[in-house]
């Protein structure tokens, strides 16, 4: 992992995240989401979050984990993707 820090706070840059193969692996169910100013970044998949949430195995992580597993479901049941 890359650390970095900007004026907006600490940027982590990681180069392969676990549970992936890599960022063409999630690029196949990003979503491009408006931030202001123009940037519209990709943004992993609820699913593919939870998916490397779990792939880390840390315990304090399991609340977490949870929710997206339910709003994974969410949108499956729904047929629409929703935004976090």
């Amino acid at each position: 992992m890359i650390r970095a820090t900007s004026p907006a706070g600490e940027l982590k840059v990681v180069p392969r995240p676990e549970g992936t193969r890599g960022y063409d692996d999630l690029r196949r169910a990003a979503t491009r989401e408006p931030l202001g100013r123009g940037l519209r970044p990709a943004i992993a998949s609820t699913g593919d979050l939870a998916r490397m949430l779990a792939a880390l195995g840390r315990d304090e992580d399991m609340p977490k984990l949870q929710v997206l597993r339910q709003v994974a479901e969410l949108e499956r049941s729904l047929g629409v993707e929703l935004s976090l």
